[in-house]
């Protein structure tokens, strides 16, 4: 079952197992490691709860320290994934639908879902 089939709640991460393989591009220095860099990719983007668009924007990111990659869902579906300082990240899957990530220390309890204002 692919994400597209799946229903995603606002407020909850990703469901467990769906994202098979990250990757991350090669890295731009010698002593970096693209193994740790995947694996903090996954943690982050399998930690992080699914959002709406107007709570993904309220909050603040810091321009051009975003980091990419692509990753392989469990039917095999290859999406591409952004992670940006700040706490928000998304996934952008074929044909150009998006699923917004926020951390999810940043969505109140008790507010439906909606990101924490700063």
């Amino acid at each position: 079952m692919g994400i597209a089939a799946l229903v995603l709640a606002a407020g909850r991460p990703l469901p467990p197992g769906l994202l098979v393989r990250v990757d991350v591009p090669p890295p731009l220095f010698r002593n970096a490691d693209a193994k740790t860099e995947a694996d903090s990719a996954r943690r982050v983007l399998t930690s992080y709860c699914v959002a709406e668009l107007e709570d993904w924007n309220r909050v603040p990111h810091i321009a051009f320290r975003d980091r990419t990659g692509t990753a392989k869902l469990r039917d095999g579906t290859r999406v591409d994934w952004t992670i940006r300082p700040g706490g928000i990240a998304f996934l952008e899957h074929p044909g150009g639908r998006v699923t917004y990530l926020l951390d999810c220390r940043l969505i109140r309890s008790g507010s439906g879902g909606q990101a924490e204002p700063w």
